[in-house]
């Protein structure tokens, strides 16, 4: 027998071994395995307040995010962003979402701290002025927690803060 016809039945041969190995029962085809998925849902509102000496004006705004992951896609995350308070005065709430082997965590975004407040010369600015950690949920099941916490403005004498109350639903 030839090299060039040795190599061609040794090709067919790998290629038959290797529709076996891919068939299920009776010559079916087996389908890719499917990533599970988890979606989290997180709701709620951020009240930024502005540090005018007699008065505070806010702003207060809804949000609703879903979130989604899986063992192809295992992090995910969101932004939301307050409105503006006194023209000067927003925050940030940076959410990540993990897939781990046994849970689903929600933590802050990676690099942020969780909710951020700014406040300058407008609701532009980029002057951190506060931040809140609001920590980690892990579910290892479907559930639902609710926390509220508050990144107040660290500037000596004032009382600018924002305000965060999240909860949080792993849906599946």
């Amino acid at each position: 027998m030839s090299i060039a016809r040795r190599i061609a039945t040794a090709g067919i041969l790998t290629a038959a071994t290797a529709g076996a190995l891919l068939a299920g029962p009776a010559g079916q085809a087996l389908a890719a395995p499917t990533p599970e998925v988890a979606l989290v849902r997180v709701f709620g509102s951020i009240t930024t307040v502005d540090d005018d000496f007699d008065f505070d004006p806010l702003t207060t705004i809804e949000f609703s995010r879903l979130i989604s992951v899986d063992s192809h896609n295992p992090y995910s995350e969101v932004m939301v962003e307050s409105g503006c308070a006194g023209g000067e005065v927003r925050a940030e709430l940076n959410i990540g979402v993990v897939r781990r082997p046994n849970s689903v965590d929600v933590q802050p975004a990676i690099g942020h701290l969780g909710v951020e407040m700014f406040e300058g010369a407008s609701c532009f600015s980029d002057d951190f002025d506060g931040g809140k950690n609001f920590g980690t949920v892990i579910f290892q099941n479907p559930g639902k927690t609710t926390r509220t916490f508050t990144a107040t403005d660290t500037e000596e004498g004032s009382t600018g803060r924002a305000t965060v109350k999240m909860t949080v639903v792993r849906v599946q």
